[in-house]
């Protein structure tokens, strides 16, 4: 069962990097696009 939390916590930390990581380069891109 620990392994699977730890596998699950993990996961979701994954997501919200890629998740900063997209926000980011939709930033980046919006920012790029104005100038």
């Amino acid at each position: 069962q620990a392994d699977e939390r730890d596998t699950h916590g993990s996961l979701q930390v994954a997501v919200q990097t890629s998740k900063k990581y997209l926000t980011c380069r939709k930033t980046r891109r919006a920012v790029e696009t104005i100038y």
